[in-house]
């Protein structure tokens, strides 16, 4: 980790005692002094890239694995970064699963993406599998970016357009990086986090269902809606008994044929969904579902969630939600989704009697 002689090339921090620049468990820069030193270099007017590195569902590290494990996860990381850093910058901790990077040999879009690029992948610090004691997670972590004085012209506003950069990344899945564009992230506002509410959701599908038009009509506003949520690739109901398929993408004609129900029904297995994840997401598609395998090489899919949809105590059909993007990391919240869909579907082909078509 971080010693004195890493510091001898910033002078601002040699009006501090060492050890109280450091934070105490993973001992990269403590926040207060990662804050100051980037104010600093912003009053000095020497431009720079400054990035939020946040690791994804941290949380679940300290539920199953305890927080002892949470600890060296949190260490192996920092000390990662800094070395995928080096003499370019700095890092601090920020928060408690969240560092803060200052890249100080560049800025702009283009240095700062290409920067950004290189914390990830195998050997790096990110998107990789961390070997400790008796377990061995697979890290994915979300990075927003943005620079001074390209995107900002004080310490706040950079921060904002940081933020914006990581809600971004955060709403497209996670497990990944953006950098701060004003035209693509300019109109976010990270305090209208209510309008991505899982519940604010399930009201607004809710009165689409409500609604006296036809079935597929309101299937269709469905999957538009959900589509619109989430921000994924694509959003696809398929219905194997008519070999058809309700799209975002396609208001009236069949595009997607849906793949033979038999291997939906062996990925699936006992669960109603199957999620994609870790280091290689389609691995065990690519190696054992010969149709299922086809359709992901056609269609360029990352990664995919997929849900069962039951109609009397019958399959009925399945959704498909997938990347071609991202690995995206697929969270509660998005499976929660798709149940509630697929209640709905069914509540609607109830209330309609024989299903149209």
């Amino acid at each position: 980790m971080y010693q004195e002689k890493d510091f001898d090339r910033y002078p601002y921090f040699k009006q501090f005692t060492f050890e109280h620049i450091l934070d105490s468990l993973t001992g990269v820069v403590a926040r207060g002094f990662i804050i100051d030193y980037a104010k600093e270099l912003i009053k000095e007017k020497k431009p720079f890239a400054m990035c939020i590195v946040d690791i994804d569902n941290f949380k679940l590290i300290n539920d199953n694995y305890g927080h002892q494990a949470g600890d060296e996860v949190l260490k192996t990381v920092a000390s990662d970064l800094a070395a995928c850093v080096g003499e370019r910058g700095l890092v601090g901790r920020y928060g408690g699963d969240e560092f803060l990077i200052l890249f100080l040999d560049g800025h702009g879009y283009d240095e700062t993406h290409a920067f950004v690029r290189t914390l990830y992948g195998p050997g790096k610090a990110i998107r990789r599998t961390v070997c400790l004691d008796k377990i061995h997670p697979f890290l994915t972590a979300t990075t927003g970016a943005a620079s001074y004085p390209d995107d900002a012209k004080d310490y706040d506003e950079l921060f904002k357009k940081v933020d914006k950069a990581l809600y971004r990344g955060k709403i497209k899945g996670r497990n990944c990086y953006i950098t701060y564009v004003e035209e693509k992230h300019g109109h976010i506002d990270v305090h209208k986090k209510d309008k991505q509410s899982i519940l604010v959701a399930f009201e607004d599908l809710s009165r689409i269902a409500n609604t006296k038009q036809s079935v597929h009509t309101k299937i269709k506003q469905i999957v538009d809606y959900a589509y619109d949520l989430l921000g994924v690739t694509r959003f696809i109901i398929f219905d194997p008994t008519k070999e058809m398929a309700i799209s975002n993408d396609k208001p009236g004609a069949y595009k997607y044929k849906c793949v033979a129900k038999d291997e939906m029904e062996k990925l699936l297995g006992h669960k109603n969904y199957y999620s994609s994840s870790g280091q290689n997401p389609l691995s065990e598609i690519k190696t054992s579902y010969v149709a299922v395998r086809k359709y992901t090489k056609d269609h360029d899919i990352l990664s995919m969630l997929l849900y069962r949809v039951d109609f009397k105590n019958d399959t009925n059909g399945y959704i498909l939600v997938y990347e071609s993007s991202i690995t995206r990391i697929w969270q509660e919240r998005d499976i929660a989704l798709l149940m509630y869909i697929e209640k709905l579907i069914e509540i609607i082909y109830l209330e309609n009697g024989v299903k149209e078509g």
